[in-house]
This record gives C-alpha cells, sequence and structure tokens, in this order.
C-alpha cells in the first residue's frame, strides 16, 4: 500500500498538474502510435493518459475509498484526455505570451513538496516507485506554475462575485444550509462478534460492566476508554466527534440522541458488541445564517466562474488551433 505522502505526490503532481510533458514540440508531426492526442502537433501520448488515471484512482481510493468502476472508465479517460489537451492549450498559449517562470520560484514549490516527506531518501523512493524522475517533476511544476500565471492573467481577473451573487445564492438555495441535529458523543467498546460463544458474551459483558462501575465511583470516562475500548476512537478518549442521525448503528444512535450533554447510557448492544456511550455535547437543528455562510457562498461560486470562464478560453484556443484525437 503507498504511504500518506505517495498520495500527497499523486495529488499535487497529476490530480492538479495535469499537464502533459511528454509532447514534442509544438507544429512537430509525430506519427499516432502510442499517442492518445497530438495539440498543435504537440503529443500527448497513451502512458500519460494511462498515468493520470492512475492517480485518479489513487486519490478517490484515498479520499473516499473507492476504485473506478470499469465501466466508468471509457467516460473517465476520455475527460481525462481532454482536461490535458486543455493544459497542453493552455501552456501553447503562455509560451505564446512570453510567460516565464522564475528556477527559484520552481525550486520553492519543489521544496515545499519535498517537505512532505519525512527525509529526501523516501521520496526518491517513492518518486522510483512512480517511475518519475526529478527532473521531470521540476518540468512539470515549472508547467503548471507558467499556465498558473496565463489563468490569473486572462481569466481569474475578470471573475468577480458579487454580495448581491451570494445572497441570491443563499435565499435560492434554502436546503444547503439546514444543519440537522447532531450530538457529540464518546463510547467505551467490548467487542462482541455475532457468533461469539454465549459463555464469552458474558464475560465481555461483566467486563465493561466493572469499567462502568468505575466510571460511576468518579475515574474519568476518557481515561478508561483509553485502557479498555477496543475501537480505534479510544487513541481520543473513545471520541467520535458530533453525528447526525444515519451516521451510527441504530440503537447505538438511539441512545445518544436520547441523552443530554454529560450524561453516561447503560450497557448499549449492537452488532459490534457492547458500548457505554457519553455525550458530550449536542446541536440542535437549525439553519445556518447568511453571514456565517457568506465566505463559503462566494468561494463557491468564483471556482464555478473560474471554471465557466477557463471553458470559454479554452473553448476560443481550439477554435485557433489543431487537435487530433486517436
Amino acid at each position: 500500500m503507498r504511504s500518506r505522502q505517495m498520495v500527497g505526490v499523486f495529488n499535487l503532481v497529476f490530480a492538479f498538474f495535469v499537464v502533459a510533458f511528454s509532447g514534442a514540440a509544438a507544429g512537430e508531426e509525430k506519427p499516432a502510435a502510442g499517442n492518445a492526442a497530438l495539440v498543435n502537433g504537440a503529443a500527448i501520448s497513451n502512458k500519460e493518459v494511462n498515468r493520470q488515471m492512475f492517480a485518479l484512482e489513487q486519490h478517490l481510493l484515498s479520499t473516499q475509498g473507492t476504485a473506478i468502476r470499469p465501466e466508468m472508465v471509457p467516460e473517465l479517460r476520455d475527460k481525462v484526455l481532454d482536461e490535458l489537451i486543455s493544459k497542453e492549450l493552455l501552456y501553447q498559449e503562455s509560451l505564446r505570451q512570453g510567460i516565464e517562470v522564475a528556477d527559484s520560484a520552481v525550486d520553492e514549490r519543489m521544496a515545499a513538496l519535498k517537505e512532505r516527506f519525512p527525509d529526501e531518501e523516501t521520496f526518491q523512493d517513492e518518486m522510483k516507485q512512480m517511475n518519475l524522475s526529478e527532473e521531470t517533476l521540476r518540468f512539470q511544476i515549472k508547467k503548471d506554475m507558467t499556465v498558473q500565471e496565463l489563468m490569473e492573467k486572462e481569466v481569474l481577473a475578470n471573475v468577480h462575485v458579487s454580495d448581491e451573487d451570494s445572497k441570491r445564492f443563499y435565499d435560492g438555495n434554502p436546503d444547503l444550509f439546514r444543519e440537522e441535529e447532531k450530538v457529540r458523543a464518546s463510547h467505551i467498546l467490548i467487542r462482541s462478534e455475532a457468533d461469539t460463544d454465549p459463555v464469552s458474551k458474558d464475560e465481555r459483558r461483566r467486563r465493561l460492566e466493572g469499567v462502568k462501575e468505575r466510571i460511576e465511583k468518579g475515574e474519568d470516562f476518557a481515561a478508561l476508554a483509553e485502557e479498555f475500548s477496543q475501537c480505534p476512537s479510544s487513541e481520543k478518549g473513545g471520541d467520535l466527534g458530533y453525528f447526525e442521525r444515519g451516521r451510527m448503528v441504530k440503537l447505538f444512535e438511539d441512545a445518544a440522541f436520547s441523552m443530554k450533554p454529560g450524561e453516561i447510557s447503560d450497557i448499549v448492544v449492537t452488532p459490534f458488541g457492547f458500548h457505554l456511550i457519553k455525550v458530550t455535547d449536542r446541536m440542535e437543528a437549525r439553519t445556518v445564517s447568511y453571514e456565517e455562510s457568506k465566505e463559503r457562498i462566494q468561494r463557491h461560486l468564483k471556482r464555478e466562474k473560474i471554471s465557466e470562464q477557463k471553458n470559454v478560453y479554452v473553448g476560443e484556443l481550439k477554435k485557433k488551433s489543431k487537435v487530433e484525437k486517436y
């Protein structure tokens, strides 16, 4: 399994820096063999598309715990290729406009990337696993920074979100600003699977009953959770954070939502085993105010407008370019 640092590299280099670096110079025609597209003669290789698809799958695995389903591959692959074509068009336009990025700026970005790793050796090992040289990575970063400068000049400078825009969005989407009732709870879990023999179940229940007696005598719930709980949350004193209805097993949820902050439940039995639950806070259902939401709304609207304007700008570049997809 790849490390968290590796996922960081995937996200940084590929999920955000998806610029084809295997292309030939613009205007230099190459045969289609091995290529997914030509953009004004600059090749985007199938190898690069495959690399981006792999990066996308790693990103999904790390953020959502899901893999790309086979039936999704053709559509996603086409989207990845379109994004690479757009990036190549933007890069070529940035060169045409004479935009240059200083090596010192690339050095800073490289240094920031390396800081995500515990040491240089780990960084180099992970780069080898990706079959990616440091020279290629530097070139990739420089291209992305060049494209970013073009985007700031031609797109971002023309994107504005007014207070009227954000208020209109808030008023038109009330459901987006409705927060359901939440509780924050901690628990102590003694596991007991469904097929555990009755004697063992009784022993595990008695163990948790003993913990409950210690809590009733004044011992700290969090400290006992760290000592006895068989849930990963034990490292945080049993804290599960805030959750809404529908997020937990129903028996657990029903108990938690029936309690007041500071209360500790009787033993609750779920398919996972025996629980002691302590509710530490609760938040009633509410509508988030416009003032609380304004900054988030404006970020959302700005991202949307940037995406729209970028698509328009890339569309104009395509009209003046020769793009061939294979």
